[in-house]
Formats: C-alpha cells, sequence, structure tokens
C-alpha cells in the first residue's frame, strides 16, 4: 500500500489507531507515513485531537490530488 492510500484511508476514516487495525499497521507506523507526506507539502495535512482528525486546506488539496491519483 502507497503512502497516498494510507493517508486517504485515515482521512476518510478519521482516526489513525482504528485505520492501523484495518490495514493491520502499527499507529505509530500510520502516523509516521502522514507525517512524511505532511514533510513534503511542507505544512499540517490535519489538526489531530483525542476525537477526530480535521483536514486543513493544505490536506484537502492532497486529498483532493490523491483522489485523482
Amino acid at each position: 500500500m502507497s503512502e497516498i492510500d494510507v493517508f486517504v484511508k485515515v482521512v476518510e476514516g478519521g482516526s489513525f489507531s482504528v485505520e492501523a487495525q484495518i490495514l493491520r499497521l502499527s499507529p505509530s507506523d500510520v502516523y509516521k507515513t502522514v507525517a512524511r507526506i505532511e514533510g513534503r507539502l511542507g505544512l499540517p495535512s490535519a489538526v489531530r485531537s483525542t476525537c477526530k482528525l480535521r483536514l486543513t486546506a493544505r490536506g484537502r488539496i492532497a486529498l483532493h490530488a490523491a483522489s485523482r491519483y
């Protein structure tokens, strides 16, 4: 699975830990994958809270681009 696929799944699911279980990856690996994408973007792609993941404007652009990929 590509990093973009992981990013899209996390955004669509809204949770690092839940998507990690579904993808059979560790939460740490999923978090690091999203962090690498954010590093390439140069900005955070999402605002994290204990309950929810919310995309930033840059994150919405990345999701849109990934959806076309």
